[in-house]
């Protein structure tokens, strides 16, 4: 789960991942490379061990996105 953004429309740019093993938890996980600007509106896929997120829209910096990233999922976290 990547992004999002609260009531006051502030974007995030948290990076989640739900863990079963660990009592069924959502947990911060650490990127390296490109990350993406912080957002919510997004669209994102998993396909094998990737993940696809394509664009979205930061409402406190007016900025719309329309750029994708790609996220190898296959790394141990």
């Amino acid at each position: 789960m990547f992004g999002g953004a609260d009531r006051e429309q502030t974007a995030f740019q948290d990076m989640m991942v739900y863990d079963e093993t660990t009592g069924n938890i959502f947990r911060s996980v650490t990127t390296s490379g490109d990350v993406p600007m912080p957002r919510s509106g997004h669209a994102v896929v998993s396909y094998g061990k990737y993940m696809l997120l394509y664009g979205g829209i930061d409402f406190a910096e007016e900025a719309v996105f329309n750029d994708l990233y790609l996220l190898d999922t296959g790394n141990d976290w």
